[in-house]
């Protein structure tokens, strides 16, 4: 069977984000998180949220050998599921890959994909996950999640998610904006073992789907 240039590029990022520590440190580096103060930190989280909401904008991987960059299409259900859809210059489907608040595992198809070593960062940082009881480490607010086995930090004011870390990596979210009344993340980036990837969000709507919730 012949693969076209695409497929190999994107199994040679299956293949990169696989070979955890073996090879040079991430090239970004985690996000200092500044303290906050006991008045903020009774704030109820801006984000995430369980709005509805969709977003696309450029995807970029750093590899050892060179960079590989892609449009990366979001579409969020009420914060509950999250399809991800990675498409080349061309416009041609990478792959199609939905995500939801319970994946503990992803299935034999998505471990297949690019976006399999990514699903954790995303769902971090997208997604209304269940959390656990809050404490406070440096003046930052830490909650822990079930799916993923990670920890989210949150930080500012007002207070949103501002980093999740796991045995998977990291993602720092950062540049929020406001849009149509709502708050969100337009810069994205982390690290999973040697691989660093960064997703700058070039255009933000709100979807219909949570108005039409809402009035059901």
């Amino acid at each position: 069977m012949i693969c076209s240039p695409i497929i190999r590029r994107c199994l040679c990022i299956v293949c990169a984000v696989s070979l955890i520590g073996c090879a040079q440190g991430s090239r970004l580096s985690q996000p200092e998180l500044q303290p906050i103060s006991p008045q903020v930190r009774e704030q109820s989280p801006l984000w995430p949220h369980k709005n509805s909401w969709q977003a696309s904008g450029r995807f970029v991987v750093y590899l050892p050998d060179g960079d590989i960059g892609h449009t990366l299409h979001l579409v969020s259900h009420l914060g509950q599921s999250l399809r991800a859809v990675v498409m080349a210059d061309g416009g041609v489907v990478i792959e199609d890959t939905v995500l939801t608040i319970k994946d503990q595992s992803l299935t034999a198809k998505q471990q297949a994909g690019m976006l399999a070593r990514f699903a954790p960062a995303l769902r971090q940082a997208f997604l209304a996950l269940e959390e656990g009881p809050q404490r406070i480490e440096g003046g930052v607010i830490r909650r822990n999640t079930t799916v993923d086995r990670a920890y989210r930090s949150y930080a500012g004011d007002p207070l949103l998610l501002r980093m999740s870390s796991g045995q998977w990596g990291w993602v720092a979210l950062a540049d929020y904006q406001l849009i149509a009344g709502q708050i969100a993340p337009h810069h994205l980036y982390g690290s999973i073992g040697p691989v660093s990837w960064e997703l700058t969000i070039q255009e933000w709507r709100t979807s219909d789907a949570t108005n039409q919730a809402d009035a059901k």
